[in-house]
């Protein structure tokens, strides 16, 4: 690490913003790869990035970094505990949207009503959508909850899950009414 970058992180433990911005543009980009490669999804690793240069931020202005010079290493450090802890909120998202799905659909009386490849049509529509807007979708709509319980259950504001459960409903339509051929 170099004497200029002592220096910025110096200057940031005593209140310098813009020592800080500096030091977060020569990190974020290494960051960002970071967390893009655990992620796989830009607007996931985008605000972990963002999660891991308000740490930075805080840690410096606290004074709780002991050692400048493994500033790089801690911050991969920060990076890699965060997109973790990311993944186990996907996985707990999923597999409540998935429980949900199979708990209202094993004996729900669609089943006598609609046919298996509309069945499968829907299914398939619902699980193309944004790991988000699927959990939200399924969560009200399979397992009956409120946006405030959908809310509480997904950690969000109910606008947010507003927001997701709208953006699901026209993304499944436009799916569902070009016969299952669109991205999503």
């Amino acid at each position: 690490m170099s004497q200029s970058h002592e220096a910025l992180i110096a200057r940031c433990r005593a209140g310098d913003a813009a020592a800080f911005e500096e030091l977060a543009q020569v990190h974020q980009r290494r960051v960002f790869r970071i967390a893009y490669g655990l992620l796989a999804n830009a607007e996931d690793a985008e605000d972990v990035t963002q999660d891991v240069l308000l740490t930075l931020y805080q840690t410096l202005r606290g004074g709780r970094l002991r050692h400048p010079q493994t500033l790089p290493a801690w911050l991969s450090q920060v990076c890699v505990n965060r997109c973790r802890a990311e993944l186990r909120k996907r996985r707990r998202e999923e597999a409540a949207a998935e429980w949900a799905f199979q708990a209202n659909h094993e004996d729900g009386p669609d089943r006598r009503f609609a046919s298996q490849e509309t069945r499968i049509a829907i299914r398939q529509a619902i699980l193309r959508l944004p790991r988000r807007q699927r959990a939200v979708f399924v969560l009200r709509h399979f397992a009956g909850l409120s946006i405030e319980e959908i809310a509480r259950a997904l950690q969000c504001r109910p606008a947010t899950v507003r927001v997701h459960l709208s953006r699901a409903t026209t993304r499944l339509r436009e799916v569902l009414s070009e016969g299952g051929k669109g991205d999503a």
